[in-house]
């Protein structure tokens, strides 16, 4: 079996897994001393094959991560990506993850990197760093929250060179605040064995248990909510679920879900929900958010009602409700470290304006 094929069955594999994966989000890598196969934007992980898979030069990657960027320069993040893209291979047209040089700055063939809920109830948590310590000690290295791109690249890489000279190893794994896991490996076996460690003393630290059962709905309200809804939105989706609908209680309660804690939550729920305090006051509601926020929300949440969540498509409201799910699973297992940390503003306003998440956006749509 070909290094590549082993790449695309872990890829697959984890892909495969909605524990693991929402949305597609997440991507892998496979190295050689001269090129990088990354994962392709636009191809999910999962039922991903050898051609989903761009391929880099990693001389070229290596001197732009060496090189950097004058901090002068203007639109870095568009000429950054320029510059990655700069180094496929002659004949490489698929455009490479955003990630690509982090990956390269791993010394294993194998690199996973994913943003799982119950990773990210520590990464997006109070204490997250100093848990991740007590759990996992000289095994990992907590990377602060960073601007995505050339930026976090090379800090996770000057993170692993620093870590090689105080310990005489490199990292089992990399913790990014509020965004999720990256573990290396000589092999995707070895590689499954960090993984199960992480998760298993992760959730060893749990004290309660989301509750995924129906709460008692009131169809007729549900179904009133739908009717409104629907006269904006081609579609939309209800939950229903407990642990969801105690959160929906009101404003307060509500607290850890209206901003959110990753990009991806930016990218496929926008960064601020619709918090309706009656189911009358929706129109109204929805025509103040247009006016000061601008276009139309993707989560409703009415209170003492539940979650709704709305888009162009089918596809475009269940990405959303997967995506708001897991901020509400983040939110109640994250008082297990401490309570929850959301992204703050300026993190928000980077990722909603960032060409790279606009691209997503559009890739999303269109595998519909």
């Amino acid at each position: 079996m070909t290094e590549l094929k082993k790449l695309a069955q872990m890829s697959d594999y984890y892909g495969s897994d909605p524990t693991l994966v929402l949305a597609g989000g997440g991507n892998t890598s496979y190295k050689t001393a001269d090129v990088l196969y990354v994962k392709a934007s636009g191809f999910p992980l999962s039922g991903i094959r050898e051609n989903g898979f761009a391929a880099l030069d990693r001389h070229g990657l290596q001197d732009l991560l060496l090189r950097g960027y004058p901090e002068d320069v203007e639109n870095i993040d568009t000429q950054f990506i320029e510059d990655v893209m700069a180094t496929r291979l002659p004949g490489e047209e698929k455009r490479p993850s955003v990630e690509a040089l982090l990956h390269h700055g791993f010394d294993f063939p194998y690199v996973l990197h994913l943003h799982p809920t119950v990773i990210n109830s520590l990464t997006s948590a109070v204490n997250g760093k100093e848990e991740a310590e007590r759990l996992f000690g000289q095994d990992q290295v907590w990377v602060k929250l960073v601007h995505p791109g050339y930026g976090l690249a090379r800090y996770c890489w000057d993170l692993q060179q620093e870590h090689k000279a105080k310990y005489g190893k490199y990292p089992r794994f990399l913790f990014l605040q509020n965004h999720g896991i990256f573990i290396p490996g000589n092999s995707p076996e070895e590689i499954g064995v960090a993984l199960d460690e992480v998760i298993s003393k992760i959730k060893a630290c749990y004290t309660k248990e989301w509750d995924a059962d129906l709460a008692p709905i009131n169809t007729e309200t549900v179904g009133a909510v739908k009717d409104i809804l629907e006269q904006t939105y081609a579609s939309v989706l209800y939950c229903g679920q407990k642990s969801m609908v105690a959160m929906c209680e009101s404003r307060e309660a509500a607290a850890g879900v209206l901003r959110p804690y990753n990009p991806d939550q930016i990218t496929y729920c926008r960064s601020w929900p619709l918090f309706c305090e009656s189911v009358e006051s929706i129109e109204a509601d929805l025509k103040n958010y247009s006016e000061t926020i601008g276009g139309l929300p993707k989560v409703i949440i009415v209170r003492g009602v539940g979650l709704f969540t709305a888009g162009a498509d089918l596809g475009e409201a269940d990405r959303a409700m997967q995506l708001f799910l897991d901020a509400g699973k983040i939110a109640f297992y994250a008082e297990a470290f401490g309570g929850y940390h959301q992204l703050d503003d300026d993190f928000i306003d980077f990722i909603d304006n960032r060409e790279v998440e606009n691209y997503r956006r559009g890739v999303a749509n269109k595998n519909l």
